[in-house]
């Protein structure tokens, strides 16, 4: 005891400071917490809306499509599959399906590059329109007639951010959700 008081002259008790350093490192500790938090709740803007209004107001177009439970999409991935359910997938309308056009080319990549050749069994190519079907089966052996009803994805370039772009994004994205939703993991390009 008296190397304490010598130690300690004033008497007062040596444990005050270690408990006001605990009391900044819990405080310190919830604050960190707290903001956390907040910026976990606050990375989807839309969550504070219901989840029908936020969906009507990101793709008013998808609300009347119906999630396609395509018996023929899903025997064309089954088909074309890895061992752990993977597809590489890729679109095609008719701009890019003349003989010798980019996808052409594309195909001809996988069969001359290093190792790749055997990736062309994994490849799905989902046709917008039918020309690009057409041209497709007469090219590769996995390819899907994706239904566009009432839109025409032919030939006409869709500009960037028109209607008729952001409708051929939400249902690429839809189709690809269908894929996800099948099982099915892919790599799209």
């Amino acid at each position: 005891m008296s190397k304490s008081i010598a130690a300690n002259p004033s008497g007062e008790d040596s444990k005050a400071p270690l408990i006001n350093q605990r009391t900044v490192i819990i405080t310190l500790f919830v604050v960190a917490a707290v903001s956390c938090l907040f910026l976990y709740h606050t990375a989807n803007p839309f969550e504070f809306l219901p989840r029908s209004s936020a969906y009507d107001v990101i793709a008013p177009s998808m609300k009347a499509q119906k999630s396609s439970n395509d018996p023929s999409l899903e025997k064309i991935l089954k088909r074309a599959a890895m061992g752990d359910n993977t597809v590489i997938i890729t679109t095609l309308n008719q701009a890019w399906a003349e003989p010798n056009s980019i996808f052409d080319i594309f195909l001809e990549s996988f069969r001359t590059g290093n190792g790749t050749g055997k990736l062309l069994d994994h490849l799905v190519v989902v046709a917008l329109d039918s020309k690009a079907l057409d041209h497709c089966l007469s090219t590769h052996p996995h390819c899907y007639a994706l239904n566009t009803s009432g839109l025409d994805f032919s030939g006409k370039e869709a500009y960037f951010m028109t209607s008729s772009y952001l409708e051929m994004m939400w249902i690429r994205i839809r189709l690809l959700s269908d894929v996800l939703a099948m099982g099915y993991n892919f790599v799209f390009t």
